[in-house]
């Protein structure tokens, strides 16, 4: 890569139609406790709709990045993770609207997963080990504000308090999500902590990644997992003393592209899940599916086309083989610029 280029070079930006964008690539869609509205992210604001396709509203609208959404129990409130100042702390903003308020300000990237009914927001974060696990630590603080503190001992990921408040669900393992297909050492598996008797219990000994557990009530759990060969979504039963009992069984169908995210309602039934450009919602109890249609008809985000100077990153540079042109690389486009500086 070249640190300095002794030219500039004007890039303009793919223009992106979104005055009417069907079925547009949506993220982390989050489901209200109710089962009847979604929050999710798209084009980095946080926005909501009803499950039948009506009342589409966009919560944030901020040139940083807001992601993530998780409601509150009652439906109110909905957090999500911003990099506003630079990096992702958490805010919570109202559901039906208005500013956002921000509750964490540490320079560590921190990231939601869990709304708790004693409206406490869990979160995974680097604060104190990042140079010398690569998993992270599980934090807690208060949706009204105060200071977090770290809440388990282990490390992982993806932790979730069970409606009873006696266990907390977790992922423990390191191998990045987007590969589905590994299998070994570095795998990610599904941890049970009791907090009452202040002990783990893997619940998940598959080869592969299983990751993403989500309570539907105090005895059973859905979780993203890839033994079927493309993630889907599974189950599995617990006992009173956090033992599993039963076999796992699956309970998506995806085959031609695997799972992206799911979430499940607060109400344990109620199901949205996301595979490229489809989203679907599932009903837990009766795996009855529905393909949940998005049209989105907004102004653009950002200026359509922008014009930008470079004079470093390019990616990769040919030079001809008369010595007069070089080829290059600028954030995924190749350009042609003339080697003799002199000309104007």
């Amino acid at each position: 890569m070249m640190n300095k280029l002794p030219f500039f070079i004007c890039l303009f930006a793919i223009q992106t139609i979104l005055h009417a964008q069907n079925n547009p690539l949506i993220n982390l869609p989050s489901l209200s406790p109710n089962g009847n509205t979604i929050a999710f992210n798209y084009q980095g604001d946080i926005w909501t709709m009803a499950t039948s396709g009506e009342n589409l509203k966009r919560l944030t609208i901020h040139e940083s990045y807001d992601t993530n959404p998780l409601w509150s129990s009652d439906g109110k409130s909905i957090a999500f993770q911003s990099d506003r100042y630079g990096n992702n702390d958490i805010f919570v903003i109202n559901s039906s609207g208005g500013t956002p308020v921000r509750i964490t300000y540490h320079s560590a990237n921190d990231k939601l997963t869990d709304f708790t009914a004693d409206n406490d927001l869990y979160f995974e974060t680097s604060r104190n080990y990042k140079q010398v696990e690569r998993e992270n630590e599980i934090h807690v603080v208060s949706a009204n504000g105060g200071t977090p503190f770290r809440l388990l001992n282990a490390l992982g990921f993806d932790a979730k308090l069970s409606p009873n408040k006696n266990f907390i669900a977790f992922t423990r393992g390191t191998c990045r999500i987007e590969r589905e297909a590994y299998q070994g050492p570095a795998n990610r598996d599904i941890w049970l902590y009791d907090i009452e008797n202040d002990n783990y219990n893997q619940l998940t000994t598959f080869n592969g990644q299983d990751l993403s557990p989500q309570w539907a009530d105090n005895n059973t759990i859905y979780f993203q997992s890839a033994r079927s060969g493309k993630y889907n979504v599974h189950k599995l039963n617990i006992d009173n003393t956090g033992q599993k009992t039963g076999s796992i069984s699956q309970t998506s169908s995806l085959t031609k592209m695997g799972l992206f995210s799911f979430n499940l309602s607060k109400n344990g039934k109620d199901m949205v899940l996301v595979s490229g450009d489809k989203v679907w919602l599932l009903h837990a109890e009766t795996n009855q599916t529905t393909h949940l249609s998005i049209t989105i008809n907004s102004d653009y985000r950002f200026d359509p086309v922008v014009s930008k100077s470079f004079t470093s990153n390019a990616s990769e540079l040919e030079v001809s083989p008369n010595g007069k042109y070089s080829a290059l690389v600028i954030r995924g486009e190749i350009f042609v610029t003339e080697n003799d500086t002199k000309k104007k």
